[in-house]
């Protein structure tokens, strides 16, 4: 038995997902319908062309905790779309900020495919020497050097579940207030940064 829907239903209510319920109550009942036809479907959710968001099985799959026991392929190819531009998004944000911007629901959905981005992420640094009494850190293409007389704290946490670690530096130059980023997506390189940085601003320390 087959289903027809139109690509686009008229606006609905946030929590109207009637759409996907048909799908879900033929997946339930073991009977037949289309894959193809069940990652197509959409539905507006809103009041007008102004204001409203489109869904999809996704979003329902989310909403409503079901498991379809068909279309595991088809749907997990959409999922992986649909996280696409949300985890670049949040991966751009991350560099810039240092925080993790995702919805609890984006979160959820992507964060598998938002922990193997961060994975390749990893910035470096180099503890002042007798040859160079500089800091120098490295975020990617860019490096800057930081007086270790002008750090003020270095903070510690966690920005992506198991993923990411970052470390802030705050500096104060002559009246200048400054932070300074470095991520980290291994762990044990984020401890021994934390260890390094204790007496970062008392080079006699080291």
């Amino acid at each position: 038995m087959f289903f027809y829907h139109t690509n686009l239903s008229p606006y609905k209510d946030s929590d109207d997902f009637s759409e996907f319920v048909v799908f879900s109550n033929a997946d339930k009942e073991g009977r037949h319908y289309s894959c193809s036809e069940l990652v197509k479907t959409t539905m507006k959710h809103g009041s007008s062309i102004s204001n409203h968001t489109i869904v999809n099985v996704i979003d329902y799959i989310y909403k409503s905790e079901y498991k379809f026991k068909s279309c595991a392929s088809e749907i997990e190819q959409l999922r992986i779309k649909y996280c696409e531009y949300p985890t670049n998004w949040a991966i751009g944000q991350i560099k810039i900020h240092g925080d993790n911007q995702l919805s609890r629901k984006l979160e959820e959905i992507c964060l598998d495919i938002l922990k193997e981005k961060v994975s390749k992420i990893q910035d470096r640094y180099e503890l002042p020497t007798d040859m160079s009494r500089f800091l120098l850190i490295s975020n990617g293409d860019s490096s800057k050097l930081i007086n270790p007389m002008t750090v003020t704290q270095v903070t510690f946490e966690e920005v992506v579940p198991s993923a990411l670690w970052k470390a802030v530096i705050f500096t104060n130059e002559i009246n200048n207030l400054t932070s300074h980023l470095l991520l980290f997506s291994d762990k044990e390189q984020w401890l021994t940064a934390q260890a390094e940085f204790k007496n970062i601003h008392n080079p006699n320390s080291r």
